[in-house]
């Protein structure tokens, strides 16, 4: 390889290296679940920075399913969540968001099923350490969505 081409090559990497480390940096964390009372949520924990809504997709064709815009900012939002809302097939994402792009909240990967079968008083997060999202009690949400921020 001559000069040129590692001279090339290391710029390449540079730009992989920049480019990978561009995009929203994380306010927090959203979650979906059930109150004690068994109502469905979706809940979004800011931990610094803000989010301005949450949206739930349908991750195969990131078809909007149920959108909400935040009118204050406060460190929880919690909204309601109709199941007639939910589709009963197909994999859904839960996540938060700001107009201008500058936060994101990340949010579990589900089926209507997996929330539909939760305890009340329970939620669906995303795990940190694999692809599923883990079953949590409410009361742990917050720490569990700020432990890294």
């Amino acid at each position: 390889m001559t000069n040129r081409g590692i001279a090339l090559a290391l710029a390449a990497v540079g730009m992989t290296s920049t480019l990978t480390a561009c995009g929203p940096e994380q306010a927090g964390m959203v979650s979906v679940g059930r109150d004690v009372a068994g109502a469905m949520f979706v809940r979004v924990d800011v931990c610094h920075g803000s989010i301005d809504g949450a949206t739930i997709d349908r991750s195969s064709d990131e078809a909007e399913i149920a959108k909400w815009e935040f009118e204050y900012d406060d460190s929880i939002q919690v909204v309601s969540l109709a199941a007639d809302d939910l589709p009963r097939d197909g994999v859904l994402v839960a996540y938060g968001w700001t107009t201008d792009n500058s936060w994101t909240a990340l949010g579990p990967d589900f089926e209507y099923g997996d929330i539909s079968e939760l305890e009340p008083g329970t939620a669906l997060t995303p795990d940190p350490t694999q692809d599923e999202p883990q079953v949590v009690g409410v009361g742990t949400i917050r720490e569990l969505a700020c432990a890294d921020r």
